[in-house]
Protein backbone atom coordinates (compact mmCIF):
# COMPACT_ATOMS: atom_id res chain seq x y z
CA UNK A 1 0.00 0.00 0.00
CA UNK A 2 2.86 2.31 0.89
CA UNK A 3 4.50 1.56 -2.44
CA UNK A 4 1.36 2.52 -4.37
CA UNK A 5 1.07 5.74 -2.36
CA UNK A 6 4.70 6.61 -3.13
CA UNK A 7 4.17 5.94 -6.84
CA UNK A 8 1.05 8.12 -6.99
CA UNK A 9 2.82 10.92 -5.13
CA UNK A 10 5.70 10.83 -7.58
CA UNK A 11 3.33 10.88 -10.56
CA UNK A 12 1.43 13.82 -9.11
CA UNK A 13 4.66 15.71 -8.55
CA UNK A 14 5.67 15.18 -12.19
CA UNK A 15 2.29 16.43 -13.42
CA UNK A 16 2.50 19.55 -11.25
CA UNK A 17 6.04 20.26 -12.42
CA UNK A 18 5.10 19.89 -16.11
CA UNK A 19 2.11 22.17 -15.64
CA UNK A 20 4.25 24.79 -13.98
CA UNK A 21 6.89 24.62 -16.71
CA UNK A 22 4.21 24.94 -19.40
CA UNK A 23 2.68 27.96 -17.75
CA UNK A 24 6.06 29.54 -17.17
CA UNK A 25 7.23 29.04 -20.78
CA UNK A 26 8.38 32.43 -22.11
CA UNK A 27 6.34 34.07 -24.85
CA UNK A 28 7.85 34.94 -28.20
CA UNK A 29 7.40 38.59 -29.08
CA UNK A 30 7.43 39.86 -32.66
CA UNK A 31 8.42 43.25 -34.02
CA UNK A 32 4.82 44.13 -34.76
CA UNK A 33 2.36 46.24 -32.77
CA UNK A 34 -1.42 46.36 -33.19
CA UNK A 35 -3.00 49.27 -31.38
CA UNK A 36 0.04 49.64 -29.16
CA UNK A 37 0.07 45.97 -28.12
CA UNK A 38 3.06 43.91 -29.20
CA UNK A 39 2.09 40.72 -31.02
CA UNK A 40 3.27 37.61 -29.20
CA UNK A 41 2.95 33.84 -29.39
CA UNK A 42 0.26 33.82 -26.76
CA UNK A 43 -2.58 34.92 -29.01
CA UNK A 44 -1.65 34.67 -32.66
CA UNK A 45 -4.98 33.33 -33.89
CA UNK A 46 -6.98 36.13 -32.32
CA UNK A 47 -5.17 39.36 -31.53
CA UNK A 48 -7.13 41.42 -29.07
CA UNK A 49 -6.70 44.71 -27.33
CA UNK A 50 -8.25 48.03 -26.50
CA UNK A 51 -9.84 49.63 -29.53
CA UNK A 52 -9.67 46.46 -31.66
CA UNK A 53 -12.77 44.92 -33.17
CA UNK A 54 -13.20 42.17 -35.73
CA UNK A 55 -10.70 39.39 -36.33
CA UNK A 56 -6.94 39.94 -36.55
CA UNK A 57 -4.41 37.11 -36.69
CA UNK A 58 -0.70 36.68 -37.35
CA UNK A 59 1.21 33.76 -38.86
CA UNK A 60 4.92 34.11 -38.04
CA UNK A 61 5.93 31.37 -40.50
CA UNK A 62 4.56 33.25 -43.48
CA UNK A 63 4.92 36.68 -41.83
CA UNK A 64 1.27 37.35 -42.64
CA UNK A 65 -0.97 39.68 -40.65
CA UNK A 66 -4.60 39.07 -41.63
CA UNK A 67 -7.27 41.71 -41.14
CA UNK A 68 -10.72 40.19 -41.42
CA UNK A 69 -13.40 42.90 -41.17
CA UNK A 70 -11.26 44.54 -38.50
CA UNK A 71 -11.63 47.98 -36.99
CA UNK A 72 -8.74 49.56 -35.08
CA UNK A 73 -9.66 52.86 -33.48
CA UNK A 74 -7.02 54.05 -31.05
CA UNK A 75 -6.68 56.67 -28.37
CA UNK A 76 -4.50 59.66 -29.17
CA UNK A 77 -0.83 58.93 -29.70
CA UNK A 78 -1.04 55.23 -30.60
CA UNK A 79 -0.55 53.89 -34.13
CA UNK A 80 -3.05 51.41 -35.51
CA UNK A 81 -0.31 49.17 -36.97
CA UNK A 82 3.42 49.54 -36.44
CA UNK A 83 5.87 47.25 -38.24
CA UNK A 84 9.08 47.87 -36.35
CA UNK A 85 11.25 45.23 -38.00
CA UNK A 86 9.52 42.34 -39.84
CA UNK A 87 10.96 42.51 -43.34
CA UNK A 88 8.44 41.63 -46.09
CA UNK A 89 5.52 41.64 -43.70
CA UNK A 90 2.29 40.78 -45.55
CA UNK A 91 -0.95 42.51 -44.55
CA UNK A 92 -3.74 40.39 -46.00
CA UNK A 93 -7.11 42.09 -46.39
CA UNK A 94 -10.39 40.22 -46.05
CA UNK A 95 -13.66 42.13 -46.07
CA UNK A 96 -13.79 45.80 -45.07
CA UNK A 97 -11.17 47.02 -42.63
CA UNK A 98 -10.59 50.40 -41.02
CA UNK A 99 -7.89 52.09 -38.95
CA UNK A 100 -8.41 55.45 -37.21
CA UNK A 101 -5.54 57.23 -35.49
CA UNK A 102 -5.38 60.45 -33.47
CA UNK A 103 -2.25 62.59 -33.39
CA UNK A 104 -0.04 59.96 -35.08
CA UNK A 105 0.07 57.99 -38.33
CA UNK A 106 -2.47 55.25 -38.84
CA UNK A 107 0.25 52.85 -40.04
CA UNK A 108 3.98 53.33 -39.58
CA UNK A 109 6.50 51.12 -41.37
CA UNK A 110 10.14 50.56 -40.39
CA UNK A 111 10.48 47.49 -42.60
CA UNK A 112 9.36 46.47 -46.08
CA UNK A 113 5.63 45.71 -46.10
CA UNK A 114 3.15 44.33 -48.62
CA UNK A 115 -0.58 45.07 -48.52
CA UNK A 116 -2.60 42.60 -50.55
CA UNK A 117 -5.80 40.55 -50.62
CA UNK A 118 -9.31 40.85 -52.00
CA UNK A 119 -10.66 43.16 -49.31
CA UNK A 120 -10.34 46.84 -48.54
CA UNK A 121 -8.53 48.99 -46.00
CA UNK A 122 -9.32 52.57 -45.00
CA UNK A 123 -6.69 54.40 -42.94
CA UNK A 124 -7.31 57.82 -41.42
CA UNK A 125 -5.20 60.12 -39.27
CA UNK A 126 -6.43 63.45 -37.99
CA UNK A 127 -3.00 65.01 -37.55
CA UNK A 128 -0.30 62.99 -39.32
CA UNK A 129 0.17 60.65 -42.28
CA UNK A 130 -2.34 57.99 -43.09
CA UNK A 131 0.63 55.70 -43.81
CA UNK A 132 4.18 56.76 -42.92
CA UNK A 133 7.17 55.07 -44.59
CA UNK A 134 10.48 55.26 -42.76
CA UNK A 135 13.83 55.63 -44.62
CA UNK A 136 15.08 52.63 -46.63
CA UNK A 137 11.63 51.06 -46.58
CA UNK A 138 9.29 50.01 -49.40
CA UNK A 139 5.52 49.75 -49.19
CA UNK A 140 3.99 47.58 -51.91
CA UNK A 141 0.23 47.59 -52.49
CA UNK A 142 -0.48 44.58 -54.67
CA UNK A 143 -4.16 43.85 -54.20
CA UNK A 144 -7.44 45.09 -52.83
CA UNK A 145 -8.51 48.69 -52.34
CA UNK A 146 -6.61 50.98 -50.00
CA UNK A 147 -7.93 54.43 -49.07
CA UNK A 148 -5.71 56.74 -47.04
CA UNK A 149 -6.44 60.18 -45.55
CA UNK A 150 -4.39 62.47 -43.33
CA UNK A 151 -2.41 65.68 -43.24
CA UNK A 152 -0.36 63.71 -45.71
CA UNK A 153 -1.81 60.62 -47.37
CA UNK A 154 1.20 58.32 -47.83
CA UNK A 155 4.47 59.98 -46.93
CA UNK A 156 8.11 59.29 -46.32
CA UNK A 157 10.60 61.24 -44.21
CA UNK A 158 11.91 63.60 -46.90
CA UNK A 159 11.94 61.60 -50.13
CA UNK A 160 15.70 61.22 -50.42
CA UNK A 161 16.26 58.36 -48.00
CA UNK A 162 14.84 55.39 -49.87
CA UNK A 163 11.15 55.74 -49.00
CA UNK A 164 9.51 53.86 -51.86
CA UNK A 165 5.91 53.14 -52.87
CA UNK A 166 4.85 50.44 -55.36
CA UNK A 167 1.27 50.00 -56.58
CA UNK A 168 0.40 47.04 -58.80
CA UNK A 169 -2.89 45.23 -59.49
CA UNK A 170 -4.61 47.32 -56.83
CA UNK A 171 -6.61 50.48 -56.24
CA UNK A 172 -5.18 53.30 -54.14
CA UNK A 173 -7.04 56.44 -53.08
CA UNK A 174 -4.80 58.86 -51.19
CA UNK A 175 -5.69 62.30 -49.83
CA UNK A 176 -3.30 64.52 -47.89
CA UNK A 177 -4.39 68.02 -46.98
CA UNK A 178 -2.67 70.40 -46.59
CA UNK A 179 0.76 68.81 -47.11
CA UNK A 180 0.41 66.29 -49.94
CA UNK A 181 -1.47 63.17 -50.94
CA UNK A 182 1.60 61.21 -52.02
CA UNK A 183 4.73 63.04 -50.92
CA UNK A 184 8.26 62.80 -49.53
CA UNK A 185 8.81 59.63 -51.54
CA UNK A 186 12.00 58.58 -53.31
CA UNK A 187 10.01 56.80 -56.00
CA UNK A 188 6.51 55.79 -57.06
CA UNK A 189 6.39 52.64 -59.18
CA UNK A 190 3.20 51.57 -60.95
CA UNK A 191 2.71 48.06 -62.33
CA UNK A 192 0.04 45.68 -63.52
CA UNK A 193 -1.51 48.32 -65.74
CA UNK A 194 -2.10 50.78 -62.88
CA UNK A 195 -2.09 54.48 -63.70
CA UNK A 196 -2.75 57.79 -62.01
CA UNK A 197 -6.35 58.26 -63.11
CA UNK A 198 -7.06 61.50 -61.25
CA UNK A 199 -6.42 64.33 -60.96
CA UNK A 200 -6.14 64.52 -64.73
CA UNK A 201 -2.61 65.24 -65.83
CA UNK A 202 -1.07 64.47 -62.44
CA UNK A 203 2.27 62.65 -62.30
CA UNK A 204 5.01 61.79 -59.83
CA UNK A 205 7.84 64.33 -59.91
CA UNK A 206 11.09 62.51 -59.19
CA UNK A 207 12.93 65.72 -58.35
CA UNK A 208 10.30 67.14 -56.01
CA UNK A 209 9.33 63.71 -54.63
CA UNK A 210 5.56 64.17 -54.75
CA UNK A 211 2.60 63.79 -57.09
CA UNK A 212 2.32 67.02 -59.01
CA UNK A 213 -0.28 68.70 -61.20
CA UNK A 214 0.50 71.85 -63.16
CA UNK A 215 3.52 72.52 -61.00
CA UNK A 216 1.60 72.22 -57.75
CA UNK A 217 1.69 69.53 -55.07
CA UNK A 218 -1.57 67.56 -55.15
CA UNK A 219 -3.48 67.64 -51.87
CA UNK A 220 -6.81 66.32 -53.18
CA UNK A 221 -7.52 62.65 -53.77
CA UNK A 222 -5.05 60.83 -55.99
CA UNK A 223 -6.64 57.78 -57.60
CA UNK A 224 -4.36 55.02 -58.85
CA UNK A 225 -5.91 51.95 -60.45
CA UNK A 226 -6.30 50.11 -63.72
CA UNK A 227 -8.23 52.17 -66.27
CA UNK A 228 -11.58 50.68 -67.14
CA UNK A 229 -11.68 48.89 -70.46
CA UNK A 230 -13.97 50.72 -72.82
CA UNK A 231 -16.01 48.60 -75.21
CA UNK A 232 -15.91 50.11 -78.70
CA UNK A 233 -19.36 51.04 -80.05
CA UNK A 234 -20.94 48.57 -82.39
CA UNK A 235 -20.84 49.74 -85.97
CA UNK A 236 -23.22 48.67 -88.70
CA UNK A 237 -21.68 46.28 -91.16
CA UNK A 238 -20.58 47.96 -94.33
CA UNK A 239 -21.53 46.02 -97.41
CA UNK A 240 -18.80 45.52 -99.95
CA UNK A 241 -19.34 45.02 -103.64
CA UNK A 242 -19.12 41.29 -103.16
CA UNK A 243 -21.70 41.35 -100.37
CA UNK A 244 -24.23 43.57 -102.06
CA UNK A 245 -27.31 41.74 -103.23
CA UNK A 246 -28.99 43.21 -106.30
CA UNK A 247 -32.56 44.22 -105.64
CA UNK A 248 -35.00 44.52 -108.51
CA UNK A 249 -37.03 47.70 -108.26
CA UNK A 250 -40.75 47.35 -108.48
CA UNK A 251 -42.13 49.02 -111.60
CA UNK A 252 -45.48 50.78 -111.37
CA UNK A 253 -47.27 51.64 -114.60
CA UNK A 254 -49.71 54.55 -114.63
CA UNK A 255 -51.60 56.30 -117.37
CA UNK A 256 -50.03 59.42 -118.74
CA UNK A 257 -52.95 61.55 -117.53
CA UNK A 258 -52.70 60.14 -114.00
CA UNK A 259 -48.97 60.66 -113.99
CA UNK A 260 -49.41 64.32 -114.77
CA UNK A 261 -51.58 64.87 -111.71
CA UNK A 262 -49.48 62.92 -109.24
CA UNK A 263 -48.21 65.15 -106.35
CA UNK A 264 -45.57 63.92 -103.94
CA UNK A 265 -46.13 65.02 -100.31
CA UNK A 266 -44.28 64.13 -97.15
CA UNK A 267 -45.86 61.38 -95.14
CA UNK A 268 -47.14 62.59 -91.79
CA UNK A 269 -46.31 60.45 -88.76
CA UNK A 270 -46.90 60.75 -85.02
CA UNK A 271 -43.21 60.11 -84.27
CA UNK A 272 -41.02 63.09 -83.45
CA UNK A 273 -37.70 63.33 -85.18
CA UNK A 274 -34.65 62.90 -83.00
CA UNK A 275 -32.80 66.12 -82.31
CA UNK A 276 -29.06 65.98 -81.80
CA UNK A 277 -27.88 68.54 -79.27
Amino acid sequence: MRRIYTLLSALLAVLILNTFETQAAPLTYYELYIGGTQVNSGGLSSIRGRGIKGKISYNPKTKTLTLNNANISMVRGINGISNTGIDELIINLIGNNEINALGVSGIILNANTIITGEGSLRVTSDYHSGIYIQPNTTLTISGGTVEVKGKTGISGFDGIRGEKLVVTDATLKATGSPYGSLCNLTSLTLGGGCQIISPEGAYFNNELHFVNQNGTRVITQVLITKPKEQTPPESEPVATDKEQIPVQKEQISVDKEEAATVVTEPVATDEKQAVTE
